[in-house]
């Protein structure tokens, strides 16, 4: 059993309701949540058991059901289309928010009174805390709910998630603001409610430092985009991210961007580079612009480490990693989609296949091109290999 730890980060918490989901998928069983700001919410609707609407609130909620701005507005800007009328609109909300010291949460509250059921959280099996940030000495409070009052949980929540520059909500007459604040994942939280073996999802870079033992991290390896940025189908897609990095964690999932089932043995990559035919190598070696050096020792002097180099990969990746980063990028550039689970072998054949059909189409060698037109290379990486899948699958 565990802690669940949920960072925040406004509209990036569709992730961590996406790792949630992967984690009742693999059946781990999760005895206590704490998070911060919009971690504060999901873990609420985890703890008393609305995971259904907690999902369908990420697939269907905009910004405007979180601040209170027109949607029609909202959606003028978010699909490009701006006008006068619009900026004016947005001009004339940032004069009010002024006006009314900061942006009004009364969407926000209407929103947790409709998710959130105080008796519910209480009587849960799941215990649960927050992160929040007392305005009048700056001091941080991390709280479970058997400390909190009676009838001030979703005060504690709305405390936990008011961004600086929202109207912060009272408790007891004190005003609080966001607990990322003070600490965005609240480790220590859960630690001191008592749970060790714990399960982290962190939704941005990690500022303040502490103990990551006995901890699982699950983090984002791309941008999540911003903290206000509702829109369901970005929401859709931090969810899906959400989901498969949880995967990739818990079931040891190969690939960069991919999820990739890797059962082969290692050294059956290191195969993979030996069996490539001499006319393939040579071929490699010019588009590396490699002279001079008999091109079975260049493979492993300077193909492979230039290789590694292009894709922004750790010096010391294995085999594995090489190869299967090449295939992911050929993966990206024909749009194969990668939020499924894809057994090794599987997934390069497919590369492959898709690849050969789109070369067929190509009228110009892309290095003729860059050639032809004097290039650096290492300012093509996509191109450069694209090349090398060619006289790879060529070479097969």
């Amino acid at each position: 059993m565990y802690g669940l730890v949920l960072g925040g980060g406004g509209s990036r918490g569709a992730y961590g309701a996406g790792a949630y989901e992967a984690l009742r998928d693999l059946e781990i069983t999760i005895s206590a949540v704490t998070g911060t700001s919009i971690g504060a919410i999901n873990g609420a609707m985890i703890a008393q058991g609305e995971f259904e609407k907690m999902k369908e609130m990420w697939h269907t909620t905009d910004t405007s059901a979180f601040i209170d701005v027109e949607k029609d507005y909202l959606k003028q800007v978010e699909d490009g289309d701006i006008t006068l009328e619009n900026i004016s609109y947005f001009i004339n909300k940032g004069i009010e928010i002024v006006k009314n010291k900061g942006v009004s949460t009364a969407k926000m509250m209407k929103l947790l009174d409709d998710m959130i059921d105080e008796d519910k959280l209480r009587n849960s099996k799941i215990n649960y805390g927050v992160v929040t940030v007392a305005v009048d000495k700056l001091d941080p409070v991390e709280i479970s709910i058997d400390r909190m009052p009676k009838g001030t949980v979703k005060k504690y929540i709305m405390a936990s998630a008011s961004l600086p520059g929202f109207k912060s909500p009272a408790i007891n007459g004190v005003k609080h603001v966001d607990g990322g604040v003070y600490d965005n994942l609240p480790i220590n939280l859960m630690r001191n409610m008592g749970y060790n073996k714990v399960i982290a999802v962190n939704l941005g870079p990690m500022y303040r430092k502490r103990s990551m033992k006995g901890v699982i991290l699950i983090s984002p390896r791309e941008d999540l985009g911003g903290i206000l940025d509702f829109n369901p189908k970005r929401s859709a897609y931090r969810y899906e991210l959400g989901y498969y990095d949880t995967l990739r964690v818990f079931k040891n999932l190969k690939g960069q961007e991919y999820y990739i089932k890797s059962n082969l043995d290692k050294k059956y990559y290191r195969r993979l580079l030996l069996d490539i035919s001499d006319s393939s190598l040579k071929k490699i070696c010019k588009i590396h612009n490699v002279k001079d050096i008999p091109c079975e020792r260049a493979l492993y002097e300077v193909l492979i480490p230039r290789t590694i180099e292009i894709l922004n990969l750790d010096r010391d990746s294995s085999y594995e990693t090489v190869i299967l980063a090449i295939y992911e990028e050929i993966a990206k550039y024909l749009k194969i989609d990668k939020f499924k689970v894809y057994d090794a072998l599987e997934f390069m054949e497919l590369v492959k296949e898709k690849y050969a059909k789109v070369k067929k189409t190509r009228k110009e060698s892309i290095f003729d091109f860059m050639k032809r037109k004097g290039f650096i290379m290492k300012h093509f990486k996509d191109e450069i290999l694209q090349e090398i899948m060619d006289i790879l699958i060529e070479d097969k």
